[in-house]
């Protein structure tokens, strides 16, 4: 695989985020779990009735924006990455990456359909 098609499956890969950021309304999800880390961090907490609803539904939020963000992440910096003179051995790693970003994005992907 050339550099430039990496830059434009990375490109595309940024287009991909985009939407996904907006079909598993992100943004909405990223105020709720800070709503959530509110509640959980108040001293009658431990005492409510829906303790563990409470608990179970921040631990989601958090597994679904950190898998987010780490996707994103790497995208980022892979984007840097490539702007910089590399070796062989770097591109093919920049490869090996691509296809670990590829199914995480698909992870990702199931995940709009299954909320």
């Amino acid at each position: 695989m050339e550099t430039r098609e990496i830059e434009k499956k990375l490109e595309n890969y940024r287009d991909i985020l985009i939407d996904l950021k907006n079909k598993l309304d992100l943004d909405n999800k990223i105020n709720r779990l800070s709503e959530l880390d509110n509640i959980t961090s108040k001293s009658d907490f431990w005492s409510s009735s829906n303790t563990k609803e409470i608990l179970e539904e921040q631990k989601n939020l958090r597994n679904l924006i950190s898998k987010y963000r780490d996707v994103e992440d790497k995208v980022l910096f892979m984007c840097e990455m490539i702007e910089l003179e590399l070796s062989e051995s770097d591109l093919d790693s920049l490869i090996n990456d691509l296809n670990d970003i590829d199914g995480k994005i698909d992870e990702l992907k199931l995940t709009t359909f299954l909320n």
